[in-house]
């Protein structure tokens, strides 16, 4: 995990206010007694909780501290000291020393911790040191009290990465940021964030040895890595046993090391245009945009392989390069150079898909080459012969599906339809799933005002705004596992859909209470999450994108061309991606029988998203959550 950014901290001079104005109302005038066994004075430090997720609200630290009523204590030293596990964050002491009176007591607040926004910097455990000492350094009473800052990407991870970068700037901070997640949130890893040089948090030699990957992320062409960094890339005991990614700038800084140890080195920087990245696995061409391409050089071939390409001058130049180490080249290929920037300048279905793919092989993963389908929008006025009729042609082609159901259609004109007591509705939907469809709730009505499937359930477009609060959310929720329930479906729900991917955060807090599982694209948290073509591992929920789309009707031909040209460029990928999209019954047969022989033509196989989350490892135990 991660060290907390010192510099922050002893710089903020709120916090230390509050130590400085408790140290300061400890000075009270009085004779110390040291006489007798009994204790002279009572301190406690505490937390109300022991586990913290971040980003999230603050971690409010606090103190006890009483004197005896028979003694009073002079001459003495409060010192209060927050640990992380790189070394001390933050030790004050009373200056000048304090005095206490008999009978005195204190409690309160004296430190709080603010982990809502770098949370790659406040992750970790934490130990806190509170004592009383006497002048003579005589430890008159002390309490301690640890607590553990989780983030909110990953569930099990299975390695720890240390990502070194340019010192913290505006400009590179937000990509930092993005790659820290994608990597907890992707790669079943923790991720400690340092910078390369600083006041008080920069790499130190041998940092590496307690990690497993090591990336380098090289944001500002200004900024070179230490060179005790460099030395334990390409000469540290034991490196090759690891993996080290080095990204973007600053290789020419370890030009020699470099060229040495694994046979690459830079061969120049040029300002970028838009053009193709070619990745030499399977000859596929990637959108590449960057403000600066690094170009690599091969300078023994017996060490480095070039793993994708541009074309400059008609030529194929390395951007993205792998190596062995010429004194270990048994322990096989341990460093990759990836010649652009993989979180900047990003467009859906680009370059970065590549960069992803390096990511698999460097942490060991294979995703499989899985589709997945989702029928959308089944609900009561759902015609029965086109949902029949689809899921009949997914069953004879061994597709397996979910259905999105809205268990209760409503209306402007007051219409309302039950799934709890429509017997069409639920034989409807019964039958459905004998062809291998599991179920996925899609809100209550799917509607506020208007018609069911069209209007918005819990966000106002027009205003921009969520509909409702936490409460409203929770209502529905629970009126439509009701009817999901007393329909006897409960048992096939896998998943929660938002209607129209749209909610405010109460909202999705309270779907996330009830479902393990979301099935709708990332996007309440930015980070570009959405074009990363993987199962997102939260904390305690899993969001499963439909990153290739839907089919509408007024452009169903051109969209059909365009969910196959994305999966074919996910196809590309040597350790697999996930081919996610929906479509709606009422679009026929024939359209989607082009979207599944096109796609098994492309080598995908088809599950259904239980299966899937198994095959991955991240199953849940129940897809509804008990309360």
């Amino acid at each position: 995990m991660q060290c907390l950014h010192i510099k922050v901290i002893l710089t903020s001079s709120d916090r230390k206010a509050i130590l400085s104005v408790l140290l300061f109302a400890l000075m009270w005038m009085g004779p110390l007694d040291l006489q007798g066994g009994a204790p002279l004075c009572a301190l406690d430090v505490f937390t109300d909780s022991q586990e913290y997720v971040a980003p999230g609200p603050p971690v409010k630290i606090q103190m006890f501290l009483q004197v005896a009523e028979t003694v009073a204590i002079q001459n003495a030293k409060l010192i209060v000291q927050i640990d992380q596990q790189d070394g001390t964050n933050l030790s004050v002491q009373s200056q000048p020393t304090i005095n206490l009176e008999g009978s005195f007591q204190w409690q309160g607040v004296i430190y709080t911790l603010d982990i809502s926004q770098d949370i790659f910097g406040v992750t970790g455990s934490y130990r806190v040191y509170a004592q009383l000492q006497g002048p003579d350094g005589t430890i008159l009473c002390e309490g301690t009290t640890g607590f553990v800052v989780r983030s909110l990407w990953g569930q099990n991870p299975r390695t720890k990465t240390l990502l070194v970068t340019s010192p913290r700037q505006e400009f590179t901070e937000p990509f930092v940021v993005k790659l820290a997640t994608w990597l907890e949130a992707y790669y079943q890893t923790t991720v400690r964030v340092i910078h390369q040089q600083g006041l008080f948090q920069e790499y130190r030699a041998d940092m590496y040895q307690g990690y497993d990957v090591i990336l380098y992320y090289g944001l500002d062409p200004n900024q070179s890595p230490p060179q005790s960094f460099i030395d334990d890339v390409f000469h540290g005991e034991g490196i090759t046993k690891k993996k080290v990614v080095w990204i973007g700038y600053q290789l020419e800084r370890a030009q020699t090391e470099a060229e040495q140890a694994v046979g690459v080195a830079l061969d120049r920087t040029i300002p970028s245009q838009l053009r193709e990245l070619i990745y030499l696995y399977s000859d596929t061409a990637y959108t590449l945009q960057n403000n600066a391409l690094m170009l690599a050089k091969i300078s023994n071939p017996q060490l480095a392989r070039a793993r994708a390409v541009i074309t400059e001058d008609g030529q194929p130049v390395p951007l993205v390069v792998s190596a062995k180490h010429a004194d270990h080249p048994d322990d096989g290929e341990y460093f990759y150079f990836v010649g652009f920037h993989p979180t900047a300048f990003l467009s859906p279905f680009g370059a970065h898909l590549v960069f992803l793919d390096v990511l698999n092989e460097v942490y060991g993963i294979d995703r499989g080459q899985i589709a997945l389908i989702r029928l959308e929008d089944i609900h009561a006025k759902t015609q029965r012969s086109d949902l029949l009729s689809v899921v009949g042609y997914l069953g004879d082609a061994q597709v397996p599906f979910s259905l999105a159901v809205i268990p209760v259609f409503a209306d402007a004109g007051g219409v309302r339809a039950r799934l709890s007591t429509d017997s069409d509705f639920r034989l409807m939907v019964k039958q459905a799933l004998l062809k291998g469809g599991e179920v996925v709730v899609h809100g209550l009505t799917h509607q506020n005002r208007g018609e069911t499937a069209v209007d918005f359930e819990f966000w106002d477009p027009q205003r921009g705004m969520p509909i409702g609060d936490a409460e409203y959310a929770r209502r529905r929720v629970l009126e439509a596992l009701t009817e999901i329930s007393l329909a006897g479906l409960a048992q096939s729900v896998v998943a929660w859909e938002t209607p129209h991917y749209a909610a405010g955060d109460e909202a999705y807090q309270v779907f996330e209470q009830f479902f393990a599982v979301i099935y709708e694209d990332p996007t309440r948290w930015g980070l570009d999450l959405e074009i990363v073509p993987f199962v997102v591992e939260l904390k305690n929920n899993l969001y499963v994108p439909t990153d290739l789309g839907f089919v509408q009707a007024e452009s169903a031909d051109e969209d059909i061309q365009r969910i196959l040209a994305r999966a074919r460029l996910l196809a590309g990928l040597k350790y697999g991606a996930l081919a996610s999209f929906f479509y709606h019954p009422v679009l026929g047969v024939d359209r989607l029988g082009q979207l599944i022989e096109g796609l098994k033509g492309q080598g995908w196989s088809f599950m259904n998203l239980s299966a899937y989350l198994s095959r991955l490892g991240l199953a849940p135990k129940t897809f509804i959550k008990q309360q």
